[in-house]
């Protein structure tokens, strides 16, 4: 009995000393923020501007973390996963306990011309901070911050065939119709904002069709492509 009243003993100090070990880090993202400090949630951009969002973040304490300890940034468009960045422990360090700092990536988020490509003139962006480690973010609430960015495009009309698209916005398929005929066999692309093709539908004729059924709500480009060249664009509205 004396033995196990020991062990007990020295179980009870092991664990009181694991957790005032553990760190506790309570981060805040308190938002974007513009030239001024000020925080905002929304963003009127110029069409030849880049997207460079910088986030005000800040250590509520009590602790820092350790310096095997990582802060992720869950980046998200339009509510959507995207893309994360992160922030090692051993640079935050110095951040205690009420102090704030500042986090932008080394490049643009979006690139004007990446943002024209995909016609992206409205939009939302969250950061979402995660804390990986053996320090734990007691407050989870206060982690998430978005705002929402307006574009004013001016895109020059490039391609040799103007298209109309109908009905628009669409819940299922819509007609293409451009102002002269093709000649020969083309495609018609369907990409969404991250710039990937969701799919390419064989077509030949002046009035092309393309069922957006499947896909979900949102902004879609679409593309008519013949020879390996994009003849025609359109944006299109999935409801």
């Amino acid at each position: 009995m004396k033995i196990m009243r020991h062990f007990l003993v020295f179980l009870m100090v092991t664990l009181w000393w694991a957790n005032v070990d553990a760190q506790s880090v309570d981060y805040e993202i308190v938002g974007f923020v513009d030239g001024n400090d000020e925080v905002i949630f929304d963003m009127p951009m110029s069409s030849d501007a880049d997207f460079e969002p910088r986030v005000k973040f800040k250590n509520n304490g009590p602790s820092v973390p350790t310096n095997g300890d990582t802060l992720y940034f869950d980046i998200y468009l339009n509510d959507n996963p995207w893309t994360s960045a992160y922030v090692l422990g051993s640079s935050l360090q110095t951040l205690v306990s009420g102090q704030s700092a500042y986090f932008s990536l080394p490049q643009p988020l979006l690139t004007a011309a990446t943002m024209d490509e995909y016609v992206m003139t409205t939009f939302r962006v969250c950061f979402e901070a995660r804390l990986v480690g053996s320090a734990t973010d007691p407050n989870s609430s206060n982690n998430r911050a978005c705002v929402q960015v307006e574009r004013t495009l001016e895109i020059a009309e490039t391609a040799s065939v103007m298209a109309k698209v109908f009905p628009n916005p669409t819940s299922g398929e819509c007609r293409i119709q451009l102002g002269a005929p093709i000649s020969g066999r083309c495609d018609v692309q369907v990409y969404d904002l991250f710039g990937k093709m969701l799919r390419a539908t064989p077509a030949a004729g002046e009035d092309l069709r393309v069922d957006m059924s499947a896909l979900a709500q949102g902004l879609y480009l679409v593309r008519v492509v013949a020879d390996g060249s994009v003849i025609a664009t359109a944006k299109v509205v999935k409801e």
